[in-house]
């Protein structure tokens, strides 16, 4: 399996090597028998900071479909993934930037980061915390915009 265009041109302008292609393919065939095939993946997300010494750290690979969202952690290193219902399922959500409008591209000082939480205190609440700079936050606000908000819970 090769990656679809769009991820593989994601991973290439956020700076991503033939490594980092490689794990993700990876798991994206396990997500895929995971999930079954009617559930496509239809966004990536890599949550990436650049450490105090300008290293960039790769903390988790995000996939999301219609319906569920799916964190892969240390995913260069290990398969360790979770997966939670996410339609219409979101309770909370926090955006912190800094260097950075959503009217112009990112430049490398960019930083993102969004808390995300999935159900409400009632129903039992799971979360996670995307991160992202330079380019990367680009994409990332993107994914706020077209896929939390719009499921965020409305009741």
């Amino acid at each position: 399996m090769s990656l679809p265009d769009p991820m593989s041109n994601y991973i290439l302008e956020t700076g991503g090597s033939g490594v980092v292609s490689d794990r993700i393919v990876s798991l994206l065939l396990l997500t895929r028998d995971l999930l079954g095939e009617e559930e496509t993946v239809h966004r990536t997300f890599i949550s990436e900071y650049v450490d105090p010494n300008g290293s960039r750290t790769y903390e988790s690979v995000w996939f999301f479909t219609d319906v569920y969202a799916l964190e892969a952690r240390n995913f260069l290193a290990s398969d360790d993934i979770d997966c939670v219902f996410m339609k219409e399922n979101i309770g909370y959500l926090r955006l912190v930037k800094s260097d950075f409008s959503p009217s112009v591209e990112a430049s490398p000082q960019s930083r993102m980061s969004v808390t995300v939480n999935f159900g409400t205190p009632t129903t039992g609440s799971l979360g996670g915390v995307l991160k992202a700079s330079g380019r990367n936050c680009n994409y990332l606000y993107e994914i706020i915009k077209s896929v939390f908000v719009p499921n965020m819970i409305r009741k």
